[in-house]
């Protein structure tokens, strides 16, 4: 019985694997994006590297601007409330 337990636990953890490890990289490659874009302009001169940092700082602002305006009405649907 734990033997058959125990198997059926690793095949359900693999299964979960398959799924969400491709996710969770993506994730991690993702959250990589700007350190590596840096990287490669910080070669190219200290106004191109500060040039792209102010454009990513903006691009991520309003990426989570939008995110939180379009969140706040789902907030005061369920009580929330939300600054």
């Amino acid at each position: 019985m734990t033997r058959l337990l125990a198997r059926k636990i690793w095949e359900e953890t693999k299964k979960t694997w398959h799924i969400a490890g491709p996710a969770t990289l993506t994730g991690v490659f993702q959250s990589s994006i700007p350190f590596v874009t840096a990287a490669f302009v910080g070669h190219l001169g200290k106004v191109e590297l500060a040039a792209v940092s102010i454009a990513q700082n903006v691009i991520e602002g309003f990426a989570y601007g939008t995110m939180d305006a379009s969140l706040k009405p789902i907030k005061k649907m369920e009580g929330g409330g939300g600054a």
